[in-house]
């Protein structure tokens, strides 16, 4: 299977966070790009967002605390901070935006 164009990483502190458009953004692009969320939110919440927007289940996950202070996302209470990243095919970060 050929690599897709881009990566999306899009850190959310709550997963409640998610909303329809967000959906529809990932859903429109699957083809090009793939998409994970980082959250700080529990197992169950996160089974919560996947049933309620019928999402696979791969694409969040709740480790964050590595993935934040690798990427310098974490604030002084170890927690993670809202962001975009966006990652090209070669694995370089081509844009960090924090939200």
């Amino acid at each position: 299977m050929p690599r897709l164009n881009a990566q999306i990483i899009i850190t959310l502190p709550n997963i409640y966070e998610f909303n329809e458009q967000l959906k529809n953004s990932i859903h429109c692009s699957e083809n090009d790009i793939e998409c994970f969320i980082i959250t700080t939110s529990s197992k169950k919440e996160i089974e919560n967002i996947i049933k309620e927007f019928d999402l696979n289940e791969s694409i969040i996950s709740n480790d964050f605390k590595s993935f934040a202070k690798t990427f310098n996302l974490d604030d002084k209470e170890n927690k993670l901070i809202k962001s975009l990243i966006m990652v090209n095919k070669d694995c370089q970060i081509i844009h960090k935006e924090i939200l």
